[in-house]
């Protein structure tokens, strides 16, 4: 693949952007798992556009009680070995893959308003040691864990909750 997205997006060499409404079985792609050259990857539900949208406060994703249907992330993801950057965004995504311990490059990780319980999925990321930027707005999170987490790799930037003033 070029710089163009399944969908003609205008993307840099290496990236794909897979907007599931635009699928018509609604499945990703057996070959997009078997692109080895893939450093960025963005799933979404609806391409973006350039209108405002709103979402509820984030005190409410933190506290909702999560319902199906729920999404699960392929396994195969493990396969992208050069994957920098990967973002999967209101996916309604519950846990993730064991495989995603395999991406050793992986610089930025956005899991934002997906359904996942964040204590028992940040031990998956524990052994991304590149990773440099973690993005969980709007999951379930205990904020004791959080802090230890963070105070466990000070060096990476993790985004769970609204900034303070």
């Amino acid at each position: 693949m070029n710089s163009k997205g399944y969908f003609g997006d205008e993307l840099r060499e290496g990236s794909i952007i897979l907007t599931l409404d635009e699928l018509s079985t609604k499945e990703i792609p057996d070959s997009l798992w078997n692109n080895e050259e893939l450093e960025e990857l963005t799933i979404q539900k609806t391409r973006a556009n350039m209108q405002w949208s709103t979402r509820s406060p984030l005190s409410w994703y933190e506290t909702v009680e999560f319902t199906p249907p729920y999404r699960e992330l392929s396994d195969k993801v493990g396969k992208l070995k050069r994957l920098k950057s990967l973002i999967l965004v209101d996916l309604d995504i519950k846990t993730l893959p064991e495989s995603i311990t395999q991406l050793k490059h992986l610089e930025i990780l956005n899991l934002s308003f997906n359904k996942l319980e964040l204590p028992e999925e940040l031990s998956k990321l524990k052994v991304l040691k590149s990773l440099k930027h973690l993005i969980l707005i709007g999951n379930h999170y205990d904020p004791h864990e959080m802090e230890e987490y963070q105070k466990e790799f000070p060096n990476l930037r993790i985004e769970y909750k609204a900034e303070e003033n």
